[in-house]
C-alpha cells in the first residue's frame, strides 16, 4: 500500500475496520506540548525534537505499568458486563 496517498483519517478507518481501537491515539505534541512558536520541552538543556518525543511516547506507552492497567481495566469491564441484570 502506498501510504503517501492515505490520509490520517483513512488510515484510522482502515485500522478500525481491522479490529484496532483508534479512539485514543497519542501524538508527539502530547509530549512536546505548548504552542509550536514557543521553545517547547527541554530535557537536560536539549530541546525535545520529534524523534525524542516519539521515543518518550513509545517507552511510556509500552511500560509494564500501563499494560497492566489496561488489561486490568478490560477485565473489570468484562466483569461489570457479566454482572449486569
Amino acid at each position: 500500500m502506498n501510504t503517501s496517498n492515505v490520509s490520517v483519517a483513512q488510515a484510522k478507518e482502515i485500522l478500525k475496520r481491522n479490529g484496532y481501537y483508534i479512539d485514543n491515539l497519542w501524538h508527539i505534541n502530547d509530549v512536546i506540548g505548548g504552542n509550536p512558536d514557543e521553545e517547547g520541552l527541554k530535557i537536560n538543556g536539549r530541546i525535545c525534537d520529534d524523534s525524542l518525543a516519539m521515543m518518550i511516547l513509545d517507552k511510556s506507552i509500552r511500560s509494564p505499568r500501563i499494560t497492566e492497567e489496561i488489561f486490568e481495566a478490560i477485565k473489570m469491564t468484562i466483569e461489570e458486563l457479566e454482572n449486569e441484570d
